[in-house]
Parts: C-alpha cells; sequence; structure tokens
C-alpha cells in the first residue's frame, strides 16, 4: 500500500512537471514567435517531453493555449503581489506603484499576453478565454494594491479606475518599448507619474522629469 502511495506520488510529480514544461514552453514560444507561428511541434521541442505526452494533457493546440494563458495570467498577478510585498510602508505611494508596474510589464511574460491579446481580436475561439482572464487579472490586480495602498477622502472611490488606466498606459507604453522606441514609451512614463502627482489641483513634478521628443 505504501509502495503504490509512493508511486502515485512520483507519478504525480512527474506529470505536474511536464505540465508546466509545456505551459512555460508556451509562453516561451508565444513571446518570440507569436501566436500564428507557435505550434504544438515546437512546444514540444522546447519543452523537451514527447509528443505523446502533450496530448495526453493537451489533445490540441487551443487547449494548451488556454491552459498556457491562464497561467501566464496568474504568474503576472503573482509576480505583482510578490513585488508589492517586498515594499516598505514608506514605498507605498503612487509613483512606486507606476514604477512597480512598469517593471513588470518588461518580461516574457507581457510580450505572450501581447501576443495572446492581438491573436484574440480576429480569433473567435480564443477572445472569450482572454477577455474572460483579462477580467480576473484586473480584479486581482485591484485587491493587492488595496491591501497595501491606503487611499482617502475623495480618491478612495476613484483609484481603481485610476489603478486600470494607469495600467493600460503603461501597457500601451510597454508597446512602444517592445518596437523599439524606448524614448516614446518613456515620456509616457513620466507623464504618468506628473498625472498621478497631483494632489488638491496642484501639479507635483518633484522628481519627475520628462523631455517630449519631436
Amino acid at each position: 500500500m505504501q509502495l503504490s502511495q509512493k508511486g502515485d506520488s512520483k507519478t504525480q510529480t512527474r506529470s505536474h512537471a511536464t505540465r508546466k514544461a509545456l505551459l512555460d514552453a508556451t509562453i516561451a514560444s508565444l513571446s518570440e514567435l507569436g501566436y500564428s507561428r507557435t505550434s504544438t511541434t515546437e512546444i514540444v521541442r522546447r519543452a523537451g517531453v514527447s509528443r505523446g505526452a502533450q496530448v495526453h494533457h493537451f489533445p490540441t493546440k487551443a487547449e494548451l493555449v488556454a491552459a498556457a494563458i491562464t497561467h501566464l495570467f496568474h504568474e503576472q498577478a503573482s509576480d505583482v503581489a510578490s513585488r508589492l510585498e517586498l515594499m516598505t510602508e514608506e514605498e507605498f505611494d503612487a509613483l512606486n506603484g507606476i514604477d512597480l508596474l512598469w517593471d513588470a510589464l518588461d518580461s516574457a511574460t507581457y510580450r505572450a499576453a501581447l501576443a495572446l491579446a492581438a491573436a484574440a481580436i480576429t480569433d473567435n475561439e480564443l477572445k472569450p478565454v482572454v477577455t474572460k482572464l483579462l477580467k480576473e487579472f484586473d480584479e486581482t490586480l485591484v485587491t493587492n494594491f488595496r491591501k497595501y495602498f491606503k487611499f482617502n477622502g475623495e480618491f478612495e472611490s476613484f483609484w481603481p479606475i485610476g489603478l486600470r488606466f494607469a495600467f493600460s498606459t503603461l501597457s500601451s507604453a510597454a508597446l512602444y518599448r517592445e518596437l523599439g522606441m524606448e524614448d516614446r514609451a518613456q515620456e509616457i512614463v513620466a507623464v504618468l507619474k506628473a498625472m498621478a502627482s497631483v494632489t488638491n489641483g496642484q501639479m507635483n513634478t518633484t522628481g519627475v522629469q520628462f523631455e517630449i521628443s519631436q
């Protein structure tokens, strides 16, 4: 009985490792090759597993990509949460929050998410999956920031929308960065920081410097 349990445990561990390898390989392929060029053959090669193992866990590319998307968004949410855990109480302000999100968008995870979002626009099978998970990520992001950041007064009811606005703006800036337009990206981030520094109608740009390029 004990031997059987140990055997089952080893099988489960191998199965979990295989699934993770497939999901990680899918994200890496999406990040580097995009959705259309990501094939199960390429994923299996990157994961270092057999085609049979891939079919056993994820019979089709659609199922594998759907699982990878879920894995992807959980990784993004977990990354933001981990970064928040490392911040001190003195660091919990809007500018540091922007820096945290900006850094989180400089990763293979973001590039894979970008590829999937672009593909989902015209793929009716992919669109509802991405939409559902984006909403879940959005809610998790708000929950994590609510846990650590304290917003008072009139801003209390506004800040979740402000957070979504900031994340959307930074996502757009990250697209500029991915395309090699780093100067434009930094301009957007700097302006967003200046906007976040507004207090009682006064624009406070202390520590925020930007120069609009022509």
